[in-house]
């Protein structure tokens, strides 16, 4: 299935067809208001995100709104113009040795249209950390741990209706003393985990690299990500869970996310700098949108992707976010990198050894990358996680 990027024509965002308009005064106030209504999209989205942060309950498996009920794994429309996925695997199964429950779990066949949305909700670094190298000096792997291969996704089930997608690639038994990497990746609004691992690469690259993947699954398909929401609290949870049951090395726990995961990805950076030793997002924007805070532990390592072409999170909301995580980190200019596909800046150096990295893409919309270009991003986020100080 071809994937298109669906802004709302109603929103504004993705009006191709009107005449183009030679007076600059009427230009600006275009583009003016293409950010307002960039912003008016995310409090309105900051509204369902930040809900169960002031009380919200929303009850567990809920299906993500359609216009029809389809098969797994066929993309539909809503009206809102954002698709969705119908195919959300029953948390049920053999319980396993931890009293969870879990159940393999088979990827659509085709790629379904990953869904997104701008979402938004600055601050000081504290405590200090030296870098660590390879292998498991974060911390040991526990006792009785098992780095069995998963044979593809598998389900788990953890309290409250909640869930996440696990996948343990095949040749890293042996491992067990030492522990291997544990990346944790979350998806965007109306999605699901089963998308994002369909359509990321993280599959493919683990078995290349050699780590455990975790895709928590949120509820209703969104993410509340305001500071210490419920979700933070989940996302821990599963590193945590994942940790003690799969040898992961403590110290070498990683975060990306695509649209309102990047944001929530973001967020266990400020918020998780005890667990997260590094995190990546693709299309997010700046946690403050709405006046939010983010006060990490300590200087962290961040990696941030942006399409120049996304309409739903305008690339000066992503440059924002970057400037703001270049003032909390304390980093000094922007270094061009070079590579021929757009802009790829370091800002260094940063307090504690931390990085902070940029990449804009030219022609990239909001959806993930494909391809070899895909294959650049995955390869930049590792540079960065592999040089990042432990927590």
């Amino acid at each position: 299935m071809t994937r298109t990027e669906r802004p709302d024509p109603a929103l504004g965002l993705g009006d191709r067809a009107r005449p183009a308009r030679r007076n600059p005064s009427r230009r600006r106030l275009r583009w003016h208001r293409t950010l307002a209504v960039s912003a008016a999209v995310a409090l309105a989205v900051v509204a369902v995100a930040g809900a169960g942060a002031c009380g919200r309950t929303d009850p567990p498996d809920a299906a993500p709104s359609a216009t029809a009920e389809p098969g797994p794994g066929v993309a539909t429309t809503t009206a809102t113009g954002i698709a969705t996925d119908a195919d959300r695997p029953p948390a049920t199964g053999d319980p396993d040795r931890s009293g969870t429950t879990q159940t393999p779990v088979t990827l659509p066949t085709s790629s379904p249209t990953p869904a997104s949305d701008p979402t938004p909700t600055t601050g000081t670094p504290t405590a200090s950390s030296a870098p660590a190298p390879p292998g498991g000096d974060g911390g040991r792997p526990a006792a009785g741990c098992s780095l069995a291969p998963t044979g593809g996704l598998v389900r788990t089930s953890m309290p409250a209706g909640r869930s996440y997608l696990l996948s343990v690639p095949a040749g890293l038994t042996g491992r067990e003393p030492t522990g291997v990497p544990l990346l944790v990746v979350l998806h965007g609004l109306r999605s699901q985990a089963s998308q994002i691992a369909n359509y990321a690469g993280f599959e493919d690259d683990a078995v290349r690299r050699g780590y455990v993947v975790a895709y928590p699954e949120g509820e209703n398909g969104t993410w509340r990500f305001a500071a210490d929401s419920p979700d933070v609290a989940f996302v821990r949870a599963v590193i945590e869970q994942v940790r003690t049951d799969r040898c992961i090395d403590a110290g070498r726990v990683f975060t990306s996310g695509h649209s309102l995961g990047a944001y929530l990805s973001q967020r266990m950076a400020c918020d998780a700098g005890d667990l997260v030793r590094a995190s990546t997002e693709y299309a997010g924007g700046p946690l403050t949108l709405v006046g939010g805070v983010c006060t990490p532990r300590r200087p962290i390592s961040i990696g941030l992707f942006h399409g120049v072409d996304d309409r739903l999170v305008v690339i000066p909301l992503g440059r924002t976010s970057r400037d703001q995580w270049v003032q909390r980190d304390g980093c000094g200019p922007a270094r061009d990198q070079g590579g021929a596909d757009g802009t790829r800046t370091r800002f260094e150096p940063c307090r504690d050894g931390v990085q902070v990295t940029w990449h804009e893409y030219p022609g990239q919309n909001h959806l993930w990358p494909t391809g070899e270009r895909r294959t650049q991003m995955i390869d930049e986020m590792w540079q960065l996680f592999d040089a990042a100080p432990a927590p």
